[in-house]
């Protein structure tokens, strides 16, 4: 599993497309803000608030990097991640 460090430099890419999945306002929100302060580039971050509308999206269109609430009101996001792995989506799972 990959771990934070503050020694690892910061990716050289020019925009970023992120789903951020979180059910409570005041934490996407915090969520949002961080990222965009965070990433000196170009984000386009897409908001859902459940697991199935996180599926449904991600079933559109899935070029996303996922932020998620690990408890969302329908389901565990640890479910997002098996069924994206279960597709043929390949991605780390940051903690």
């Amino acid at each position: 599993m990959l771990r934070y460090n503050a020694d690892m430099p910061i990716p050289q890419i020019s925009s970023l497309r992120i789903l951020l999945v979180e059910d409570e306002p005041l934490i996407l929100a915090l969520e949002r803000e961080a990222l965009e302060i965070y990433f000196s580039f170009a984000l386009d971050i897409v908001e859902e608030s459940t697991l199935a509308a996180a599926l449904e999206r991600l079933r559109a269109d899935p070029r996303f990097d996922i932020v998620t609430d690990l408890r969302l009101p329908d389901a565990k996001a640890f479910r997002l991640w098996k069924r994206c792995r279960d597709s043929i989506w390949i991605f780390p799972l940051w903690s």
